[in-house]
């Protein structure tokens, strides 16, 4: 694994300009896919497993929790660069940017023929920086 250093250029920088793309001209809506790696802490995980037991109605981590919970002790550089990307991109919408944040699970082949439902990635094509149209 990469240290953040190494991913910061990728992820963090790739991201702000993603929002200046969507910023540009006519607003876009940015559909940005993360990684349940942002979340990777003990924190989340008994948010989790709390969440899991309860009789709520809530399922994972709530839409409107701001990330604080893994603000310390991501071990990754993958899930620092992620984090803060995300944390930027929640800046972005309070400034006016319109998106929302995917945190796809694991997202691999086949583990025979490697192969992978191609729909998928031509879903999360069709997303990504559409024209916002109010």
């Amino acid at each position: 694994m990469y240290p953040y250093e190494r991913l910061r250029g990728p992820n963090v920088i790739g991201t702000l300009t993603a929002v200046e793309l969507a910023s540009t001209t006519k607003q876009k809506l940015l559909v940005f896919v993360s990684s349940t790696s942002a979340i990777d802490t003990e924190h989340y995980v008994r948010l989790s497993d709390s969440l899991a037991q309860s009789q709520d109605s809530r399922r994972g981590i709530p839409e409107d929790d701001d990330l604080d919970g893994a603000k310390v002790g991501l071990k990754s550089g993958y899930g620092q660069s992620k984090w803060v990307s995300e944390k930027l991109l929640f800046e972005a919408g309070r400034r006016g940017l319109r998106g929302h944040i995917v945190r796809p699970g694991y997202i691999v082949g086949d583990s025979h023929t490697a192969g992978m439902e191609i729909s998928l990635l031509c879903y999360v094509d069709r997303l990504i920086a559409r024209p916002h149209s109010d």
